[in-house]
Order: C-alpha cells, then structure tokens, then sequence
C-alpha cells in the first residue's frame, strides 16, 4: 500500500510573496519555525496573516497531517487540535485521508509511520536538489505504508505519544540545565571581577 491509496495530497497554500504577520488577520498559518526540535507543531507560536494568492484556501483541519516537503528534515506532524481558518505554508505538502478510510486510520499512526526509518530512508534516497533539497508530490504519494488493523495501529499512536512526550521532558531538564550553567558561568565571572 502507498500513501496516496488513503489520502489526498495537496501543496501548502501558495503566498505570492513574504508571509507577513498581521495580528489583526482572520488567517492563521503554519510555518517550519511553528514546529519543535522533535517535530510536533506549537499551536501557540501559529501567526496570523492575509491570505495574499487568488487560490481558494484548503483549511487544515483536525487529522490532516502536514509534510515537511523542503529542507533536510522530511517529517510528518499529525494536526491534533481544532484550528479555525488555518492554512499551510508552501514548504508543506497538506495531507488529507479519504472519508472511506476514517474507519481505519489513525493519522497520528501514519505521522509516526512516515517518522521512522524505513520511510525516511525512502525520502532520503528520493530527495532532490544539491544544496536545498525537497521532496516532490509524487514521491512522497508512493511512500510505502503498512496499515495493520486499527487497534494496533492505537496501540503504536499510544506508544508514539508517550515517547513524545518523554522527548519533551528530556529536552525541558537539559535546557534547564543549560541555563543553570550559564548562571554558575556568569556568577564566577562577576565574582572574578569585583575581587
């Protein structure tokens, strides 16, 4: 099975020029800087701004999934909350499944299936571009899916978000600890200095 047998694929919205953020827009879009070091999105880092193309927007909605398409991290984030009037940048492939496989996929299941090593080597290997490199549309609709039944496919998403979220406390303690040690420098450099 590939992708494409379960979701459609769109590009992210095409802005006409420079996102430029607006605070007073009724739009709100997902950019690369809205993502984690471990790719999940932060809902409250989106930024509002006028939509600047003439193509209709296709709005994010719960379950899609957004592609990283450009850049050197191809990985997928599942959408997990209810998000209004929200569209993808263009450095995004928009994924949304078919209304007859809502029965049978997880989206949070194929965002880490896509995550792992067996697909990112298939995106690795059919990358293009020498110094920006990307993923095109019909490469990532043929990347290969396993699709177990459902309640395994639950019992992976459970295992995923737990490591996820483990992920985050790891990355809060070192940064902490980052901080405190910076701190301890800067006390012994001002300690130094009034001697």
């Amino acid at each position: 099975m590939i992708l494409s047998d379960i979701a459609h694929i769109k590009p992210g919205y095409p802005f006409r020029r420079k996102i430029v953020v607006d605070p007073d827009a009724t739009t709100r879009v997902i950019q690369l800087r809205d993502l984690n070091p471990q790719g999940v999105l932060n809902y409250y880092r989106i930024s509002r701004a006028h939509l600047t193309g003439k193509k209709k927007p296709d709005w994010v909605e719960t379950g899609d999934l957004l592609f990283v398409a450009k850049g050197q991290r191809n990985i997928a984030v599942c959408i997990a909350q209810v998000l209004m009037h929200t569209v993808c940048a263009p450095q995004f492939f928009h994924i949304q499944f078919k209304s007859e496989c809502c029965d049978t996929v997880d989206p949070m299941f194929i965002t880490w299936q896509l995550n792992q090593p067996p697909c990112q080597n298939y995106f690795l290997k059919n990358s293009e571009g020498s110094s920006q490199t990307h993923i095109r549309k019909p490469i990532l609709a043929q990347a290969p899916i396993i699709l177990p039944d459902i309640e395994q496919q639950k019992a992976i998403t459970r295992l995923y978000l737990s490591t996820l979220e483990e992920a985050k406390i790891v990355h809060d303690i070192l940064e902490n600890r980052r901080q405190q040690m910076h701190i301890i420098a800067a006390e012994l450099m001002a300690s130094a200095a009034s001697e």
